[in-house]
């Protein structure tokens, strides 16, 4: 299960203020991250005043992708980033 944020600040990476949070319960990056850039420019049209800026997805406590637009390239890119840091922490447990 995945976290995705909504934030504000200069970077996703490293945000001034969370805005909101919810849970998106999939294994799928690509889903995760799709979901997460359509609430965030649902808010940013919706509700402006909240100054939303960028999106991440968090899981296990650790931002993975975020940004503020996002291609397909970027998704292909962050799911084997995704897949190689997990396979990573699987050999060091």
């Amino acid at each position: 299960m995945f976290t995705i944020e909504l934030t504000r600040g200069l970077s996703w990476s490293e945000p001034i203020e969370t805005i909101d949070r919810r849970k998106c319960d999939t294994i799928s990056i690509e889903f995760v991250a799709a979901e997460a850039l359509h609430w965030l420019l649902t808010t940013q049209k919706n509700v402006p005043t909240w100054g939303v800026t960028h999106y991440r997805v968090v899981n296990h406590g650790e931002a993975v992708i975020g940004g503020d637009t996002l291609t397909a390239a970027n998704v292909r890119g962050a799911h084997v980033r995704w897949l190689e840091a997990t396979r990573s922490k699987e050999r060091t447990r």
